[in-house]
């Protein structure tokens, strides 16, 4: 359901990033493959190097690029990196249960919503 929420996302004129903290070389081709690069806005991730590293360096350049407002932004993640990543920097994260963490991490975590489905994640949009 993930190319389903990201068609939805665009067609409701949502802007769409992806922050990843894989190299983002990595995640463009990956985006590639799946043929769903089109639903992204801007693709930020790690870089080569090691300078961009961490999920909260990658929105940071992100937000540099782009000149978003971390309060205007939400983050949809599936692992407490995600939550802490997103808290640090500045905006709130929705916690998915379709990945690999779980409710308790989550909660752990102090995630802003917790969404067992994907297209839960409309509700919080």
């Amino acid at each position: 359901g993930a190319e389903e929420l990201l068609a939805e996302l665009k067609r409701r004129g949502k802007t769409v990033a992806l922050t990843t903290s894989k190299p983002k070389t990595f995640a463009e081709k990956i985006l590639s493959h799946f043929g769903i690069e089109k639903y992204f806005d801007f693709i930020g991730g790690a870089t080569l190097d090691g300078k961009i590293s961490t999920k909260e360096q990658v929105l940071q350049s992100v937000f540099a690029e782009t000149h978003a407002a971390p309060a205007d932004c939400v983050l949809i993640g599936d692992r407490f990196y995600d939550i802490e990543g997103a808290h640090r920097a500045g905006m709130k994260c929705i916690a998915v249960l379709v990945g690999y963490g779980s409710r308790e991490e989550f909660e752990e975590h102090h995630a802003d919503f917790i969404c067992e489905t994907l297209w839960d994640v409309l509700k919080y949009i």
